[in-house]
């Protein structure tokens, strides 16, 4: 029963699959439900709007330091 739940029932991942990045579908959610909460960290929330204007100044931060399409970009953060 264990194997089967495990390797069936848990693993069915049949399903729609959008033809969308998923930079495309954030950006969709962001334009459908502007205040909905993105992200919660350490109590404090972001909404979709925040997130997407913020996560566009990161990318504008990179582009202007040089990074373009197909550049790798590493990221040091603390665990949260």
């Amino acid at each position: 029963h264990e194997r089967r739940q495990v390797l069936v029932e848990w693993n069915d991942t049949a399903g729609e699959v959008p033809d969308a990045t998923v930079v495309d579908l954030f950006q969709e959610r962001a334009r459908s439900t502007p205040e909905a909460t993105a992200i919660v960290v350490n109590g404090r929330s972001l909404s979709f709007a925040e997130l997407n204007a913020w996560s566009n100044r990161l990318a504008r931060a990179f582009v202007a330091s040089g990074v373009g399409p197909e550049r790798l970009v590493a990221l040091s953060l603390p665990r949260s």
